[in-house]
């Protein structure tokens, strides 16, 4: 939140610590994300491109949920999961 870019090697994976359905939404952003949503046993369970930030006008608010359940979240710089060719099913290794 409130920073201005992300470095194109940079993200913030956060851990939940168990495997649930989170809500991620874009309070605070200045620039898109793409979303990368992890299970326990590393593979991509969902993703979601160009998440835009939400402003004060309540037509932007939106939460995004992947599709089943996933212990770790990526976000990464919006373009990147195609610049990746990341995509459902995958397994990362980190």
């Amino acid at each position: 939140m409130l920073r201005g870019s992300l470095k194109e090697s940079e993200g913030l994976l956060m851990d939940f610590e168990s495997e649930k359905k989170p809500g991620i939404w874009m309070p605070f952003m200045r620039f898109p994300l793409d979303l990368i949503f992890i299970s326990a046993n590393k593979k991509v369970v969902d993703v979601k491109e160009n998440v835009r930030p939400i402003s004060f006008d309540a037509r932007t608010w939106r939460i995004y949920m992947p599709k089943e359940k996933c212990r770790w979240v990526l976000e990464i710089n919006a373009g990147g999961i195609r610049k990746t060719g990341t995509k459902t099913g995958d397994i990362l290794s980190f």
